[in-house]
């Protein structure tokens, strides 16, 4: 932050200026006028259709906001200086980095130089450049391509133009969180980034080696070993191993507390990009898309993990099992309207025809007995088994639907979770429990399987009036019974690779679905 906009956190910058002495007051209405011909008032004295050859930036209309204000100026003096808000709205500007944005989209340098001309006109000049300035930032801090004008009016009735800037940003607590990460991390990139610990066999607690020095002063960098902890011992103590044991986790590693060839390699990858990587989430975090309100279900393919909150607090965590690279999980969001318990599954024609129908000419009958499967036509009417000739089916011809009733061996578990979208994807239980410990669970065919289903199911339940007593009933009664949903939940699918955990540990992921960038290198 420059030195202006620091000489100011003592005391508030109030939005409007004191009304000039006289003496000055002729400079004052000579730059008003200036103002105003640059804005192609006909009705001033002094308009000359462009003044200068200046013309007013096109992505912007601020006109009427300066004609109503008499062409009185926001942010410069009738002296050639900026004012207080104007410093400080320059510094805001040129530190935009820390929101993830581009510092020469709002052409500081531009502005700097023509006020340096010292007349009317290149102070006037660099009064409207600014507030084109302010209407550009505001907007992109918010990810949005439509420019609010009125921003510049609520700025100059601003009682306190700092707690107005700082206002402009989003005021998610995520977004925050996910900003000062950015900032600590581009700190570490301004002072040279991390070393790189040598390649060499396992460190684990117990261990003596010259590679531990490397280790600790890496961990102490990322804040995973705690301030004031030694870092110049060769020795693989048991903090150490605590510190390796919070990098993993926040890495979504295994978290075994041993830097072996997985571990080095994400301890490896540079600063800057990490800092990167916070970046891109940053701005995707400010998206509209990504405000998903106060009650939501927000599924994080990175991270293999379903999170739903109610009322702004997380309400339920889950870990999730998500599409393979060849069957991914697509981006979406959606309402979830209505769950079945004991659902039936009909089994999509892609994996019918790849996966069950090699089977089925195999083993015939049998397979579809074993496995609780049945054979329906188009218009859902049941069709004989035995009559059905299994071997004479080729290739991706498939005359029939498969679907496969309630029971222990239908994957869709005890429940699935029904929203509408294009890609016929929903959130399911599963009979198969082992694959949540896994650190990478990228292992459906598309839908997302939720560990904690049955919890999913009563928070949603207990809105319609269902006790557990009522759920155990339906559900022990084999029969598939489907319960809409009254107040239908928000469903978010998203892809985050970066974010701030209310703790304040700074999760990274890699998207499975992205293979070769230099961060991703590491896991895949």
């Amino acid at each position: 932050m420059g030195e202006s906009a620091l000489a100011l956190q003592a005391a508030p910058v109030r939005g409007e200026m004191l009304s000039p002495p006289a003496a000055s007051r002729g400079a004052l209405v000579a730059l008003e006028a200036t103002l105003a011909d640059m804005l192609g008032d006909p009705g001033s004295a002094s308009y000359k259709g462009s003044a200068a050859a200046w013309t007013v930036p096109a992505d912007i209309s601020p006109a009427v906001i300066y004609r109503n204000r008499g062409y009185r100026p926001l942010w410069v003096t009738d002296e050639g200086r900026f004012t207080p808000q104007g410093a400080l709205l320059i510094d805001r500007l040129a530190d935009s980095r820390m929101d993830a944005l581009d510092p020469a989209a709002y052409r500081i340098d531009r502005i700097r130089a023509v006020m340096a001309q010292g007349d009317a006109i290149g102070t006037s000049a660099a009064e409207l450049l600014l507030s084109a300035a302010l209407v550009r930032y505001s907007a992109d801090l918010w990810g949005r391509e439509d420019l609010d004008i009125g921003v510049l009016r609520r700025a100059a009735s601003a009682e306190n133009f700092n707690s107005f800037i700082d206002g402009l940003a989003p005021a998610d607590p995520a977004y925050r969180r996910l900003r000062d990460a950015l900032v600590k991390y581009e700190a570490i990139v301004m002072v040279g980034g991390w070393e790189t610990i040598r390649e060499g066999e396992t460190l684990r607690s117990g261990a003596s080696d010259s590679r531990v020095l490397a280790l600790r002063r890496r961990l102490a960098f990322s804040g995973d070993l705690p301030e004031g902890a030694d870092t110049e011992s060769t020795d693989f103590d048991g903090e150490l191993e605590g510190a390796v044991k919070r990098f993993q986790a926040r890495h979504g590693l295994t978290v075994d507390g041993a830097v072996g060839a997985r571990t080095l390699g994400v301890l490896n990858v540079p600063a800057e990009v990490r800092a990167a990587q916070l970046a891109e989430n940053l701005r995707l975090q400010r998206k509209p898309e990504s405000r998903f309100g106060d009650r939501a279900i927000v599924v994080n393919v990175a991270a293999y993990e379903l999170v739903m909150y109610d009322g702004g607090k997380e309400v339920l965590r889950s870990r999730t099992i998500v599409g393979q690279p060849d069957w991914q999980t697509p981006r979406l969001a959606s309402e979830l309207k209505w769950l079945e318990i004991n659902p039936t599954w009909s089994v999509p024609r892609n994996i019918a025809i790849k996966e069950i129908m090699p089977k089925l000419r195999r083993d015939g009958t049998e397979y579809l007995d074993e496995r609780g499967f049945r054979l329906f036509d188009a218009q859902s009417r049941e069709l004989d088994k035995e009559t059905v000739d299994l071997t004479s089916i080729e290739g991706d011809s498939l005359p029939f639907i498969l679907r496969q009733d309630p029971g222990p061996r239908n994957p869709l578990g005890n429940v699935k979770f029904m929203f509408p979208n294009d890609e016929a994807i929903y959130l399911h239980d599963t009979p198969s429990r082992r694959s949540f410990g896994r650190t990478n669970r990228a292992l459906s065919h598309g839908c997302v399987r939720v560990e904690a289903a049955a919890k999913l199911a009563m928070f949603l339940l207990k809105e319609e009036g269902w006790t557990q007593a009522d759920y155990d009933k339906v559900l022990n009664s084999g029969r598939t019974y489907r319960v809409p949903l009254h107040n239908p939940m928000p469903v978010h699918i998203v892809t985050r690779t970066a974010w701030v955990d209310a703790d304040n540990s700074v999760q990274f992921r890699n998207d499975p679905y992205i293979q070769g960038k230099s961060l991703q290198v590491a896991l895949n």
